[in-house]
Parts: C-alpha cells; sequence; structure tokens
C-alpha cells in the first residue's frame, strides 16, 4: 500500500501512540487537539515514545528526526479534510465521539474512512448519529499501538466490506495484525477474555486461595508462556474433548460467575489501597517490562542516514 495522508484526533496516549506507528512508517500525519496546549503534550508524548525506541534499539536519532517530518499538528478539523483515513482516539464517552464523527462529516469526503480506537462503546451506537455510516468502524488498537500488533476491527450494521478491506490493507501495512469481528459485541475478543481472567484471579484472592503474588507467579511462570507461542484455542483443540469435558464438568461450578465487580475491586476503590507498593522505581520497571516484548513487533520504514 502506499502511503496516504492519515489524520488522528486527539493527543492522549494512543492518539499519540498510533501517529507513532504511522510516521515510522512513512505516512503523513496529522493530528488533531482540541487546543494548542493539547497538541502540545501529544508532541511531548510522541517524542518520549520515539525517545524510547532509539533507547530499545528499534530507531536511531536519524531515523526519529525523519519520522517528525512526516507529523504536523492541528487544531482545526479542516486540515483533516484531505486525509485517506482518520483515527478517533479521544474520551471513551458516546457523545465525544459522535460529537467528532459529525466534525469529521462535515470536512471529510465520503471516500475518507473513519474509525475509532474504543475499547468497548458499540460500533452500532457510534455510527447512528453518521451520515455515511459504511465508511466506520472500531478499530481497537492495544496499548501502546506503535507496539502491540493486534488490532479488532469491529462493523456497525452499516459498515461496507469495501471500508472493512481498506483498513485491513492499512493496519497490514503498518505491520499490524487486524482481526475482524463477525459482529458488534460489549468488550470485543480481547477484552471479554481479560476481564475473564480478572475476575477469577478477583476470586482466587477472595476466597482466600492464594494471594496476588501466587497468581501473577502462576500466570507469568505457565500460561502466559505457553500463549506467548501458541492460541489458546490451537491448545483446546489438541486437547481430546473428553479430557476436556471431564475437567470442565467438575471445575465449572467452583468458578466465579459473578455479573458485578467482586469485593476485592470494590474494597480497593473505596479505600484507594493498591496490591502491591508502587514507589517510583517499581513502576518504571514494570512499564518497560510491560513493552519490552512488543519492541520486537515495532515497524520502521524510515531510511536510516546512519548506516
Amino acid at each position: 500500500m502506499k502511503p496516504c495522508k492519515v489524520g488522528v484526533v486527539g493527543t492522549g496516549t494512543m492518539a499519540t501512540g498510533t501517529a507513532v506507528l504511522l510516521i515510522c512508517n512513512c505516512y503523513p500525519t496529522v493530528i488533531h487537539g482540541r487546543t494548542e496546549e493539547s497538541c502540545e503534550k501529544g508532541l511531548r508524548l510522541i517524542h518520549e515514545s520515539l525517545d524510547d525506541l532509539i533507547a530499545a534499539g528499534v530507531l536511531s536519532q536519524s531515523q526519529k528526526e525523519k519520522a517528525l517530518g512526516y507529523l504536523v499538528t492541528t487544531t482545526a478539523y479542516e486540515d483533516l479534510a484531505a486525509c485517506a483515513f482518520v483515527i478517533e482516539s479521544t474520551a471513551e464517552t458516546i457523545e465525544t465521539k459522535r460529537d467528532v464523527m459529525g466534525h469529521l462529516e462535515a470536512v471529510c469526503p465520503p471516500e475518507t474512512i473513519l474509525s475509532s480506537t474504543t475499547s468497548a462503546i458499540s460500533a452500532n451506537e457510534i455510527a447512528a448519529t453518521m451520515l455515511h455510516k459504511e465508511r466506520f468502524m472500531v478499530a481497537h488498537s492495544w496499548n501502546p499501538p506503535h507496539l502491540v500488533p493486534l488490532v479488532e476491527i469491529v462493523k456497525s450494521e452499516f459498515t461496507s466490506q469495501e471500508a472493512v478491506d481498506r483498513e485491513v490493507e492499512l493496519l497490514e501495512d503498518l505491520g499490524r495484525v487486524p482481526v475482524v469481528l463477525k459482529k458488534d459485541a460489549p468488550g470485543f475478543i480481547g477484552n471479554r477474555l481479560h476481564h475473564a481472567l480478572f475476575r477469577e484471579a478477583e476470586h482466587i484472592i477472595e476466597e482466600g486461595i492464594a494471594d496476588a503474588d501466587a497468581v501473577d507467579k502462576t500466570i507469568l511462570y505457565s500460561i502466559g508462556q505457553r500463549y506467548s507461542s501458541i492460541g489458546l484455542m490451537e491448545y483446546w483443540d489438541h486437547i481430546p474433548v473428553s479430557l476436556q469435558t471431564n475437567i470442565q464438568t467438575y471445575l465449572f461450578p467452583h468458578l466465579c460467575n459473578a455479573d458485578k465487580p467482586g469485593k476485592l475491586l470494590t474494597d480497593k476503590t473505596a479505600t484507594g489501597e493498591d496490591l502491591y507498593d508502587w514507589t517510583a522505581e517499581k513502576s518504571a520497571d514494570y512499564e518497560l517490562r510491560k513493552r519490552k516484548p512488543f519492541y520486537r513487533f515495532a515497524t520502521v520504514k524510515l531510511k536510516d542516514e546512519t548506516k
């Protein structure tokens, strides 16, 4: 795919990470902020992400300078009119996202593909007030989007296949791994799996079965490693179905089936306490460990003048 102009609405973590992904792959990028101050904040975050890639050995200083040459900021929606794609990454409220789409539809031609990085809001609900509903979809990236390759594409009932195909082509050219859901569903795929695991982990702690450290070590040194190289459903399918049936028949009655947040979470919310002691050093180490497995997925098409 030949690089084309792409707009990004928002200046937070997800928006700026998306911008980093685009400019590192030679896509002219226009990032829209509500104010000059928010644009300045967005630029700071972009510089921090690029510097992090340099520290990780993914990017050179020469490539950083080239990447920034593909970036402009604006507070005017009109500056997004020439974009082939616009990616919205603003506050997680239906009102905000509908407002942004209204502004975009006022300036962008019908062929511009519009998407939202929302992690939970229904594609149908966002699209409901749009004029050209067929060109909109959710394209949910994971944090940080310039490193984590997965993007969940969620069509509304109005989204055209042509729009989906174009979005997939863009994402694949950026080195992302798009998965297209068959229908809109709360939490999509990833967050449904993620929060099911959270729910059971909280239940284990609440029931006094184990503490948080034991839960984390169990993930880190067993299934976390396993599912970095094989698929969950591959594993499910490779085990004899008779064994799966026996295990689930015995185990499922003992698992948490709560339909609201549990006591551990509500108590921590009320007291403001954490499970761990988050010193500045521990937080920095955590953030680095969170990014580290994904540096290998960073895609950079910029020429390196130092080589």
